[in-house]
């Protein structure tokens, strides 16, 4: 199934920051094509696997109100280490049924890596097909515009693998609040960037 989010260039493009447009082009994914509830990125956790708490890359409450957790990876390699973390594990997402806040979990990619090598790697590491997949194509940036920008409304996701369900429990409203409160500190910051960009202040007249 291909998802495509409207607007801009979508020519692959890759870059110092390749992993942050990846996360910002499936955000709009979730925010215009999937309707989810809520969404934000970096996101803390707390599930046991780590004193301190995990952090995920995005984590989306979708319109059906479940917990989608998406994490990015930008090589074979760094897929591959992912299944070493403790939540891959026996006692993990895939065999800790209501256990988890987590009921869908996928790896998004960026669709400049060789996609059936992805696939295939996943059939390897998740024969039972529990985990999805994600392919971004990111749109090519234009000399003088922030990447940011390009982002917000740019690119093509596509669901190359789609996941199931892991029997998670419902997400407590803690863990809303939690998603609530990091999606603040994000527009906060898009603000921030966006004034320090433009040749005016936002919400001034030009």
């Amino acid at each position: 199934m291909s998802r495509r989010i409207r607007g801009g260039n979508s020519r692959p493009y890759g870059g110092p920051n390749l992993s942050a447009r990846v996360k910002t082009c499936v955000l709009a994914y979730y925010r215009f094509q999937a309707g989810a509830r809520l969404f934000c990125t970096e996101l803390t956790v707390f599930e046991g696997f780590r004193r301190g708490g995990t952090v995920l890359d995005v984590a989306v409450i979708d319109r059906d109100g479940r917990f989608v957790e998406v994490e990015v990876k930008v090589s074979l390699s760094d897929l591959k280490r992912d299944f070493e973390k403790p939540k891959h594990g026996a006692n993990g997402y895939r065999g800790g049924k209501g256990r988890f806040v987590t009921d869908r979990f996928l790896f998004a990619v960026p669709d400049t890596m060789d996609i059936d090598k992805v696939l295939s790697l996943m059939d390897t590491l998740d024969p039972q097909g529990n985990y999805g997949v994600l392919a971004v194509t990111l749109p090519e940036p234009c000399a003088g515009e922030p990447l940011w920008f390009l982002d917000s409304g740019s690119g093509e996701v596509r669901v190359v693998r789609p996941p199931k369900s892991l029997g998670a429990r419902e997400p407590d409203p803690k863990l809303l609040w939690s998603i609530e409160r990091r999606l603040m500190a994000e527009l906060v910051n898009q603000r921030y960037m966006a004034e320090s960009f433009l040749p005016f202040k936002v919400g001034q007249a030009t």
